[in-house]
């Protein structure tokens, strides 16, 4: 098989090209898995200088690769183009094939860069590319033929997903790039938490989010779940390869979908794997049944996407429900001693004060505190709600995100400056809502305020010095740096332990801050 390089951008959990990693790897091919870059940890990305992009490049040259896979997402697209125009200017180019979200939405797009674009899921499809397998006989891409886009078969999946290896998470063949240096990989002594999914696919289908044009794309059943055992088998794995493992992240767009896969999971995790862990819910999929399984189970922190409370909005974001029954996910949660992280999306062109105003209602009924993530509505290519926006003219096509980028430095911002005034004056009064000592009529008092409504940037700059939310926080400045690490040291002694904190200092000690 042909020497491979797997390229991954910002992103060093990235379960997609972890899983493609171990699928040639097993199969017996000479593959190397490169991290190009990290991301900020308030969320935020640094663009990359054309001397470390150039250094990938000679990189990649010297060791000869003859392919090389690059996983592309919509906010962070032009790097994954540079790399490709760059590495075409080669003596003896490889072969580039594009897969992620990015190059299923929009294949074309990529095809101006690449020579193969994966379009879904790839793990039969990497396999056949360097087996060298006639390109017209593999499924799940597009690729050129004599200037003209050939389209095979796409949407293609695998129904039984235990047939998949688990994303290689070892030092083996890992290397990580940042400021023209290129570190090998070695964490198998400081790894403390582990990140993993259980499903493919979402249950639901929110116009903004690309899963609303993916089950589009892919053939049924697009949501499909691994089998406990399988799961099981992986974690126990895990905590073989790093033996200071403290914790377990389920990255699952929905982990509460299925109560019977739930109640089997809860009773084996806490008698097999017994280590704290997060997930992600939904007030549809999260009654008090669910949370007490999960609590026993031993969830220690969940996320649990509102987006917004209004009626109207709901109803253009495709988002069926109740809000009583978002705020009885919520008291149930807490009741638990389960603490919650909340998201809500602003920045959106069709809501009005009326639909700001009922989600700060309902967010003043949740029993303080909380965590809030305020997050802009990005637009993705191709879906539902960027389809309508651009046809009613509420936005342009620059602003669809694989041409705006925003996400590099805008994700889920707090206090954020850049808001137009009527959604930094809310961003201000939810982000009072989630404290822990918050009052009701001094949020009510400002929410009436002339002065504030008119300069909500001076309200922002009255809050964010008391502010430790690494969201609010400018990455660029070393006086909020400091203030949020000191904020996070003494957060990992009280949640996690001496151990914890003292297991990430000698991992910050003997690697980059890469996780």
């Amino acid at each position: 098989m042909k020497k491979t390089a797997l390229i991954s951008l910002y992103d060093m959990n990235n379960f997609g090209l972890r899983t493609l990693f171990s699928v040639l790897d097993k199969a017996g091919a000479e593959v190397d898995l490169l991290f190009f870059k990290k991301g900020n940890l308030n969320s935020t990305m640094d663009k990359p200088l054309e001397k470390e992009i150039d250094f990938l490049i000679n990189y990649i040259k010297a060791k000869e690769y003859k392919i090389v896979g690059i996983g592309t997402r919509s906010s962070i697209f032009s790097p994954a183009k540079e790399i490709a125009l760059k590495l075409k200017k080669l003596e003896k180019p490889p072969v580039i094939v594009f897969g992620g979200v990015q190059t299923t939405l929009e294949p074309g797009k990529s095809l101006r860069y690449c020579d193969i674009a994966c379009v879904g899921e790839g793990e039969k499809t990497i396999l056949d590319i360097c087996r060298g397998k006639k390109l017209k006989d593999i499924k799940n891409i597009f690729y050129k033929s004599k200037g003209n886009i050939i389209k095979n078969k796409v949407g293609v999946v695998e129904c039984n997903l235990d047939k998949i290896p688990f994303p290689d998470f070892l030092d083996k063949n890992k290397y990580y790039f940042q400021d023209e240096k290129v570190i090998e990989l070695k964490i198998k002594n400081y790894k403390t938490g582990y990140n993993l999914m259980t499903s493919r696919g979402c249950p639901f289908s929110c116009t903004y989010c690309c899963n609303n044009i993916l089950r589009k794309i892919y053939n049924k059943p697009y949501l499909r779940r691994r089998s406990v055992e399988n799961v099981i088998k992986e974690l126990k794995e895990a905590k073989e390869n790093f033996p200071s493992l403290l914790s377990v992240s389920f990255a699952d767009d929905v982990f509460t979908f299925d109560k019977k896969w739930l109640k089997e999971f809860s009773i084996r995790y806490k008698e097999e794997i017994n280590l704290p862990f997060f997930c992600y819910v939904h007030p549809k999929m999260c009654g008090e049944e669910e949370i007490k399984l999960l609590k026993e189970a031993g969830l220690s922190n969940a996320n649990i996407g509102v987006q917004t409370f209004s009626k109207r909005i709901q109803k253009i974001y495709n988002r069926s429900g109740e809000n009583q029954d978002i705020l009885k996910s919520v008291i149930n949660l807490k009741k638990y001693k389960i603490p919650v992280t909340i998201d809500i999306i602003m920045d959106n062109p069709m809501e009005n004060e009326d639909d700001l105003k009922e989600t700060l209602d309902w967010l003043l009924k949740i029993p303080s505190p909380f965590i809030l993530n305020t997050h802009t509505l990005t637009h993705f290519p191709r879906t539902e709600l960027t389809e309508k926006f651009v046809k009613e003219g509420l936005i342009k096509k620059e602003d669809v995100e694989d041409e705006l980028e925003k996400g590099w430095t805008r994700w889920a911002p707090s206090l954020d400056l850049r808001r137009d005034k009527l959604n930094l004056f809310y961003d201000c009064l939810y982000y009072l809502t989630k404290l822990r000592f918050r009052s009701k009529s001094m949020i009510r008092r400002i929410q009436k305020s002339r002065y504030f409504r008119r300069n909500p940037e001076k309200l922002a700059n009255i809050i964010k010095p008391f502010s430790f939310d690494v969201l609010s926080l400018d990455w660029n400045s070393t006086k909020d740096r400091t203030k949020y690490l000191i904020f996070k040291g003494f957060s990992e002694l009280r949640n996690r332990g001496v151990k914890a904190l003292f297991l990430k200092m000698r991992r910050q000690a003997k690697t980059p801050d890469i996780f």
